[in-house]
């Protein structure tokens, strides 16, 4: 067994306007999203052929970046998501965003975080994968 965790930084696919945006100078459009939905879907077929618990999840953000986040990118994000988990049900999905205990102080700007909460969300992560393989170990 194995898990394989996957940090989805949706905010690099849209601009802040709610448009495509522009990655290392390449601009992001509808084709780039379904190549990228396709080389997801093989990473998690991947795993999963060769019994590899994939586990995505979203890193905590400051406050004041969720709460201004655009929510037409958010909802789109979740349609995605949820055709994913749909088609990959042993896929599981950690939202960071719901982490409650995460001060400005654990970040290094508005989205990435510091040595020090990365140290803290690298905890809370463990023990999110120790949990699921307890409750696998339970079921089998």
């Amino acid at each position: 067994r194995g898990a394989f965790a996957v940090g989805v930084d949706v905010d690099h696919s849209f601009n802040g306007e709610g448009g495509y945006d522009v990655v290392q100078g390449e601009e992001m459009h509808p084709k780039t999203i379904e190549e990228n939905k396709k080389i997801l879907d093989d990473y998690l077929t991947l795993c999963e052929a060769h019994n590899i618990k994939p586990i995505m999840f979203f890193p905590p953000n400051t406050k004041g970046y969720i709460e201004m986040y655009p929510k037409k990118i958010l909802d789109e994000f979740n349609v995605i998501l949820r055709g994913i988990m749909g088609r990959h049900p042993s896929a599981v999905f950690f939202d960071g965003w719901q982490i409650t205990g995460f001060t400005d102080e654990d970040f290094q700007d508005s989205d990435h975080l510091n040595v020090v909460g990365a140290a803290k969300f690298s905890s809370i992560l463990n023990d999110f994968i120790m949990k699921l393989e307890q409750n696998n170990n339970r079921k089998e």
